[in-house]
């Protein structure tokens, strides 16, 4: 010991300062062994997956050509799908990053008529041209998959997106199957459990219109079938006592109708927070 701290000495580290970083480590002792204590359980499931699957030398020797009967890279995506817990993986060098992963599965898995349904908000900025809620040629917008998503927010607030504007009155047709997307897009973004009902809230539809769509007034707007849907799923009870309704409208870059659900008393911070939404005429 002696001779660490003449060591440390000759490097300009002082026997307080090493005493007070020993004190330090003493204190962190729990939470360094419960780190371990992770990486070793990560470490053997690797290690059970390696064994599961009979990697050995042979899995990596060198190939060429296409690839066919690479029996190396076909057993690392099995451990792969064994330690990440997925029917299959696909791990190769071609992928380069998390987007082109992204784009590659969802272009293989939707076709034109599809519906795409983000349970956990917006996709970050790259996914959003993919997808073609920031427009984007080539996108899957272009090649008809549609999308929608259901907000994570904080205070108890919840938000479903509709990719449309909602229909005029009287247009039972489209009203329905709007109603008819938006249980089915609940359904999926809550598979096992709804979460608790609302009992005294506020519904806000924020209409957002695309370049050169017309605004629309708003008692000319269907509301009741997606009330009805958003009741169900969501509210105690729509009867004006509990649940109370407001509508803007505002320019965006694509039509989209954002039906906001909130208790009562979130309902000036979110007037406060979305004053670019009723603030002011919009352009007409």
């Amino acid at each position: 010991m002696d001779e660490l701290l003449e060591l440390y000495e000759t490097m300009g580290i002082s026997p307080a300062v090493y005493a007070y970083g020993e004190r330090t480590l003493e204190k962190l002792k729990d939470r360094f062994a419960a780190i371990d204590q992770v990486a070793e359980h990560n470490q053997a499931k690797v290690l059970w997956a390696m064994q599961k699957n009979r990697v050995s030398a042979a899995c990596f020797a060198a190939t060429t050509g296409y690839g066919y009967d690479d029996f190396g890279r076909d057993n690392l995506e099995r451990v792969y799908a064994d330690v990440f817990h997925t029917e299959a993986a696909l791990v190769r060098p071609q992928i380069t990053c998390g987007t082109h992963a992204l784009t590659v599965a969802l272009s293989a898995n939707l076709l034109p008529g599809d519906e795409l349904l983000s349970p956990v908000g917006a996709p970050y900025d790259t996914l959003a041209g993919v997808i073609g809620t920031r427009p984007t040629p080539g996108s899957l917008a272009e090649y008809g998959v549609s999308y929608r998503q259901v907000e994570l927010l904080e205070g108890g607030w919840l938000a479903v997106t509709l990719e449309a504007v909602l229909p005029r009155r009287g247009d039972s047709d489209r009203s329905r199957f709007l109603a008819h997307s938006l249980r089915a897009a609940i359904r999926r973004a809550f598979p096992d459990r709804l979460p608790p009902k609302f009992h005294i809230c506020v519904l806000a539809y924020e209409h957002i219109y695309g370049p050169g769509r017309r605004f629309l007034d708003h008692d000319n707007l269907e509301l009741k079938h997606c009330q009805d849907v958003l009741e169900a799923a969501f509210l105690t009870n729509d009867t004006s006592a509990l649940c109370s309704a407001f509508q803007c409208s505002h320019r965006g870059e694509r039509n989209a109708t954002r039906i906001w659900v909130l208790p009562a008393e979130a309902f000036p911070k979110w007037l406060e927070s979305h004053r670019e939404s009723w603030a002011g005429p919009p352009e007409t």
